[in-house]
């Protein structure tokens, strides 16, 4: 992602993604200082101001999927239980962990993902916008992704989905 498409100026990109059973996972990096912040202040009312939380958005269209991943778990251990805010980035985490296995050549797997993530976004309702996200239209584009991709393209197409595009806010 140009760096001028960013949605937060705070944290960089890392220099790589960590895909498990492939590579060492990180130890220190922006990252890890990303979940430790969301860990610590995110506020799912204050969402367009977490610059951990939009990370994520960034991580995910850079293809890092397991750094969306553990960006985003701290921000879901966060929010009230079964709240749409929870619901809503559950859906976010298992359609970026869709696209890790679609990364490491399980497309099967990702398929599944897929279809959890819809799932969570279809129980988090459709017709507003929660944490950004239209959980509606996230849930049929997922939905429809499961359905027509083939092999191991479901990474590209997780990376590129506009319904797992924060709206509302103003770019860094």
């Amino acid at each position: 992602m140009a760096p001028d498409l960013r949605l937060q100026s705070v944290f960089p990109l890392p220099e790589a993604r960590h895909l498990p059973g492939l590579n060492d996972r990180p130890e220190e990096g922006p990252v890890l200082a990303a979940a430790a912040l969301a860990r610590q202040a995110f506020d799912p009312e204050a969402w367009s101001d977490s610059a951990a939380y939009l990370y994520g958005f960034d991580l995910l269209a850079g293809g890092f999927f397991w750094e969306a991943h553990e960006v985003w778990e701290p921000a879901w251990m966060r929010c009230l239980p079964n709240s749409l805010q929870r619901k809503v980035l559950q859906g976010l985490i298992q359609g970026v962990n869709a696209g890790l296995k679609s990364v490491i050549e399980r497309p099967k797997a990702a398929r599944r993902l897929l279809h959890l993530a819809a799932v969570c976004f279809e129980e988090a309702g459709g017709g507003r916008l929660i944490l950004g996200v239209e959980p509606g239209l996230a849930a049929a584009a997922l939905r429809s992704l499961a359905r027509e991709a083939e092999g191991t393209e479901i990474d590209r197409l997780v990376s590129c989905c506009n319904c797992l595009q924060p709206r509302g806010i103003i770019m860094h």
